[in-house]
């Protein structure tokens, strides 16, 4: 009898790790966003799958983000080895955007957003990843998103629930979080929230006033995120939210350096002078910059 019980423990343990490690692996994040002047309300997705995939996926070869409803279901957008992000399905979705980095070896990303029909909400949304093994064998991992997100209130509520701190220069409003994020989608989200994106520095004047304000910040942040990627092409830097080449540069000494090929990223660094600095788009415990324009 106690052997059995000892045997019912173990599989109760090896069930508990396994749903941990599922978590870690595939993880799908929701935030609702609504303008309360206009009444507009805009979710926004992201589906993620991180290094840890290679304990079950020795290659991701597809990461898609499913709509389920009761009557219908619809594939939003995928991304592939071919490092795209298209939506599938009905095709009126109003103001859907996608954007995606896809590493096969299993840190990727793929976030949606789209304005919100209040009248045919979905019941649930899936974050579905694709691979094989180091077998060989097809799997298929996947994270779900009960359809009850927390309704945010205005962009300034957020600006004071998010920043640690704020500032302005010419016209914009600058914040720096007091969020520690894991990956540059959810910094995306965060700055999509109070009405902005990830600081984009156009020029060596606002370079020179978000340094000042990095070295000043009574938070000491060690790494600042800021926008910035070259994720679709290696040295071909471009602003994640206008989507246009990077127009300003400040590196640190040797930087970039794309180490270990996985550094895909912008941000300021501390030990750095608080230079820019190329660094990894995942498994961060980073601050960001977002830039939030005028109304």
């Amino acid at each position: 009898m106690q052997n059995l019980q000892l045997s019912f423990l173990f599989l109760y343990l090896v069930m508990i790790i396994s749903l941990l490690a599922k978590e870690r692996c595939v993880s799908l994040q929701g935030f609702t966003n609504e303008n309360l002047s206009t009444q507009e309300r805009k979710l926004v997705l992201n589906c993620t799958a991180t290094l840890p995939c290679r304990e079950k996926i020795s290659s991701v070869t597809f990461m898609g983000i499913l709509r389920l409803s009761e009557t219908s279901s619809e594939l939003l957008a995928f991304t592939n080895d071919k490092h795209i992000a298209e939506k599938s399905g009905n095709k009126d979705i109003l103001g859907l955007a996608t954007d995606s980095f896809f590493n096969a070896n299993g840190e990727s990303y793929l976030s949606v957003s789209y304005k919100q029909d209040r009248n045919a909400q979905p019941n649930e949304i899936d974050c579905i990843v694709r691979g094989f093994d180091s077998s060989g064998e097809l799997v298929i991992m996947s994270d779900t998103l009960k359809y009850k997100p927390k309704i945010c209130s205005d962009k300034n509520e957020n600006i004071k629930k998010y920043c640690s701190s704020t500032f302005s220069y010419n016209k914009r409003k600058y914040c720096f979080s007091n969020l520690s994020i894991a990956n540059v989608s959810e910094a995306i989200s965060y700055c999509n929230l109070m009405g902005g994106y990830l600081a984009e520095i156009d020029n060596r004047d606002e370079y020179l006033v978000i340094q000042s304000q990095f070295n000043n910040a009574v938070e000491k942040y060690s790494d600042l995120m800021i926008g910035g990627t070259d994720a679709a092409k290696e040295g071909t830097w471009i602003y994640q939210n206008s989507l246009k080449p990077v127009s300003y540069f400040d590196w640190s000494q040797q930087q970039p350096d794309n180490s270990q090929g996985r550094e895909h990223c912008l941000e300021l660094k501390r030990m750095y002078n608080s230079r820019m600095n190329d660094e990894p788009c995942f498994n961060l415990k980073h601050n960001f910059a977002c830039e939030i324009p005028a109304e």
